[in-house]
């Protein structure tokens, strides 16, 4: 999207520029022997330098604030720049050490827009909500700050936050750091591309589709999608969504590597958060030993849009992997996904988007944001027509969507809700199945992040569909993790033809989504693996014997494994 020119956005565009003026001016001087180290550190290792006088805050800051800086430049993945004030506290908190050093003391990070960050703006990419600096600290940044983490910056999203790119009319469109001419991803999308930029130690953003999910995937970094509660969300729910409790926006961390993911994490759960708000359920990290082999179920093909040939690859490289290891990897199939997408499409278009639209006046909406209004916005009994039609046809993916409900009275959101309600138990029955024939439960789903690597600009408008298989545990509200897998290679992932859909036609959405898929345009880019566990225990097991035993290349650069286990205690697990 092209910056467009109103005053506001003008005003707010001259606004960043001297934020970024100012922050130039307080990294000159600034001492940068030690940069190359500093980057290249984990978070546990930074807070090692500082604490143990290695490093100072003032150095560590002023190395990430210049390299996102200058990513910034390049990939325009910025919104607010709070590097002249992140890099005076830097100094104080040199000057003032306490006796007891928090465990992310002096770390700088980056945060989703959407975040409140006192004193400065939290616009989504709206120029109506300009010049309106947040009041307080989202409860978020409260206990990132009384952790000792400093905020560098806030990073850019998409207009509304509903959409898997992060471009919007203010700050316009965040390159991906891997190829400028695809996307990051969205809407966590400038965080994620902050961070595979090294322009920051860790992140933060938010998920009610995919959003923290499939910026990593785009990008190659971590994040953890948690179960809602677990992680505070005061002060950053998304505007698109607020009001609307049937499928909820989660909060959670994204990082450069599993070993930062874990820690951040196990820091952040280890605070009471239990006196910030009533619905949050504190519950300490517990470390999860497992004594035996894994069990795993995976899908290539969501029933919605089979994953492209690189996709595939992708995952199929990380169940051979896993087999090679011992343990056991077995198809499953998502049950009834018409009805998942139909029950998404439902609950999220529920008010005819009056909220997700609220504040878009007088900007003009994005392609992405745009082409998902007009849809649910056209008469519903045009829409049952086209759905008869496509029915007829045996496209029952676009009927469902086309046929949608989006203007709901309270008894229709109560049916729908109660449908949700359905699905969930639905799907875990399907889960329970899958246990062995010795009772041996399935510990978690390996699954795409999208059915096609990160598209070229533009291409969010009519690749929706390709996110069933993240906003499908959105619906569920499973904890899900990403991590990197492998990259597209040309001379391995070859172009869907006509074989590639032999044993199922392929779909309406499908001839769409494929429009957007090209291994040489997309060459190098990022294929994630979503790891899905079950409900409200995010721990993690991080098998560090991947790496001793060869899986490097399929799971990604640190050979690690992350596994979300949800239900079952560690005593239960073994």
């Amino acid at each position: 999207m092209r910056i467009h020119s109103t005053q506001p956005i003008l005003k707010k565009r001259a606004q960043q520029d001297e934020q970024i003026e100012r922050a130039i001016a307080a990294l000159s001087g600034r001492d940068a022997s030690a940069d190359e180290k500093i980057l290249s550190a984990s978070v546990e290792d930074l807070a090692r330098m500082i604490r143990d006088r290695r490093a100072t805050v003032a150095q560590v800051v002023g190395a990430f604030s210049e390299r996102a800086l200058k990513g910034h430049a390049e990939f325009n993945f910025l919104t607010e720049v709070m590097i002249a004030e992140a890099m005076k506290q830097a100094r104080e908190m040199d000057e003032n050490r306490p006796k007891k050093i928090p465990p992310l003391y002096g770390i700088p990070m980056s945060i989703k827009d959407n975040v409140d960050v006192k004193g400065f703006d939290t616009c989504y990419g709206f120029s109506s909500l300009t010049f309106k600096p947040a009041q307080q600290d989202a409860h978020i940044v409260q206990v990132l700050r009384s952790l000792g983490a400093i905020f560098i910056v806030k990073t850019n999203v998409p207009q509304t936050l509903m959409a898997f790119d992060s471009d919007n009319p203010v700050f316009g469109a965040t390159s991906n750091p891997f190829n400028k001419k695809l996307i990051p991803g969205g809407s966590s999308g400038g965080e994620a591309a902050v961070l595979a930029y090294n322009g920051a130690a860790f992140g933060w953003g938010s998920d009610i589709g995919g959003s923290l999910r499939i910026p990593a995937g785009f990008c190659g970094n971590y994040a953890l999608k948690p179960t809602h509660g677990r992680f505070p969300t005061v002060g950053c729910s998304p505007h698109s969504t607020r009001g609307q409790i049937a499928i909820v926006a989660v909060a959670g961390p994204m990082a450069r590597s599993m070993k930062d993911l874990e820690y951040v994490t196990r820091i952040f759960l280890n605070v009471d958060i239990s006196d910030m708000d009533p619905a949050l359920q504190y519950s300490p990290y517990k470390d999860v030993k497992i004594h035996r082999k894994l069990r795993f179920g995976y899908y290539t093909d969501d029933g919605i849009v089979r994953s492209s040939p690189a996709v595939h690859r992708s995952i199929q490289e990380t169940v051979d992997a896993l087999r090679k290891e011992g343990h056991e990897v077995f198809p499953f199939q998502p049950p009834r996904m018409i009805d998942a997408v139909r029950i998404y499409f439902g609950i999220m278009g529920s008010d005819n988007l009056r909220t997700l639209t609220k504040h878009v006046a007088p900007d003009p909406y994005s392609a992405a944001v745009g082409g998902f209004v007009k849809l649910l916005r056209i008469p519903l009994i045009v829409r049952r027509i086209v759905g008869w039609i496509a029915s007829y046809y045996q496209q029952d993916v676009v009927a469902a969507i086309v046929g949608t409900n989006s203007n709901c009275d309270v008894t229709q959101m109560w049916e729908i809700q109660d449908e949700l309600r359905q699905y969930k138990l639905d799907f875990w029955e399907a889960w329970k199945a899958a246990a062995s024939s010795d009772g041996t439960a399935m510990d978690g789903i390996i699954a795409p992040v999208q059915s096609i690597p990160p598209g070229a600009h533009g291409s969010t408008e009519k690749t929706g569909s390709a996110a069933v298989s993240t906003y499908l545990y959105n619906m569920l509200d499973y904890t899900a993790g990403v991590v990197p897998g492998s990259v597209v290679d040309p001379s391995k992932d070859k172009p869907a033809d006509e074989k590639w859909f032999a044993g199922r036609s392929k779909g309406w959405l499908e001839s769409i989504v494929y429009k957007y898929y090209d291994p040489v345009v997309q060459e190098n880019a990022p294929l994630g693996i979503q790891v899905v566990g079950r409900m409200s225990e995010e721990e993690k097991v991080v098998d560090e014997a991947l790496e001793k035993h060869g899986r490097k290349k399929a799971l990604g650069p640190d050979g690690f494994l992350m596994v979300a286990y949800l239900t079952s205690s560690a005593e239960d697990r073994g």
